[in-house]
Formats: structure tokens, C-alpha cells, sequence
């Protein structure tokens, strides 16, 4: 869903990183931990766990069909979209596109890695990951695809033109909560 401008007026709010930056954002971890002017999101532990297993979730069900993928077209804008997720509690998930000219997608199972660190990961992994880094601070971080995924190296995602880079995963309070 596309953040509309009730959604936008409350992470404006909360003072998490919206959608009003121009494109080609940071991939790096970004913890809206109250430096350079952010709102720490006081988001539960456990509902970030949950919004990643449910991003696992759809991309191992649809596993060989392009709805493995999020995919973001080619935009202006570079908008934020909420991610499918499901009673996330305290978690508004959003991905950002970062690159105007480019379609970009990636594997849900990516954007599930980048928040929890990937599915057993270890505590080094889990520290490089949303979860780790930024805890209940809530933040945001480039999407890293795991380009050995027969997926991305599939016939159907070749000859879509889309490109495995560009998507920031973030993490914020949901409004609803």
C-alpha cells in the first residue's frame, strides 16, 4: 500500500526518516535512535521477529514465482510502500525505493534477512540486521540480495528488467498501535 498522507503526517511525527528525501538514500544501517534528528520508535523485539517471519513466509510460499518478489517500478518519487505484513503490533514495515530510473526487486526472503538477519542466523548476523543493530529504536538499512538464489538467475527475472538493488527496508512504529 502506498503510505497516503495520513501515514506520511504520522511518521512525520515520530520523526522517522519519510519519503520527502530525494532519491538515492543510504544503504547502510540507519537507527532512528534520536541522532540527527530522529525519534527512537519504540517498537517491540518481537513484532519486528514477526513482521520478518511473515516477509519469509510469502517469499517461501510463492518460492519460483515472481510473487517471491517486491518489486518497485521505476518512480520519480522513490515512495515508500508498506509491506505486506500481517498484525504487525508495534511494526510498521515500509520499503523505500532508492533509484528513480531503475525497476528494482527483490526476493521477500531478502527483505525478511535484512530485518532479523536471516532465518537460524547467528548473533553476528542478527547484529548486522535491523533487529541488532537498531533494536527497539526501529531504523533502516539497504536490502542485500542473495544473487546464488536461482531466482534472480531465473528466465522470468531476466526478461523482466528488473535489477536486485535499491530497496531500504524500514522499521517504524505503527500508527495503529
Amino acid at each position: 500500500m502506498l503510505i497516503n498522507r495520513t501515514h506520511l503526517s504520522v511518521l512525520l511525527f515520530l520523526g522517522a526518516v519519510a519519503q520527502t528525501y530525494a532519491c538515492g538514500g543510504p544503504t547502510t544501517v540507519i537507527c532512528y535512535d534520536g541522532s540527527n534528528g530522529s525519534t527512537p520508535q519504540n517498537v517491540s523485539l518481537s513484532d519486528i521477529a514477526f513482521a520478518a517471519e511473515y516477509l519469509r513466509y510469502i517469499g517461501q510460499s510463492n518460492a519460483g514465482t515472481s510473487k517471491a518478489f517486491w518489486t518497485q517500478p521505476a518512480d520519480f518519487d522513490c515512495q515508500e510502500w508498506e509491506l505486506p505484513t500481517d498484525d504487525d503490533g508495534t511494526v510498521l514495515p515500509l520499503a523505500d525505493h532508492n533509484n528513480p530510473r531503475s525497476s528494482s526487486s527483490v526476493l521477500y526472503t531478502d527483505i525478511a534477512n535484512a530485518i532479523d538477519g536471516g532465518q537460524g542466523a547467528t548473533a553476528a548476523q542478527q547484529a548486522k540486521a535491523l533487529i541488532g543493530a537498531c533494536g527497539t529504536n526501529g531504523g533502516q538499512i539497504g536490502v542485500t540480495p542473495n544473487t546464488t538464489d536461482p531466482a534472480y538467475t531465473s528466465a522470468s527475472y531476466k526478461s523482466s528488467g528488473d535489477i536486485p538493488q535499491g530497496i531500504i527496508v524500514k522499521i517504524v512504529h505503527s500508527p495503529s498501535s
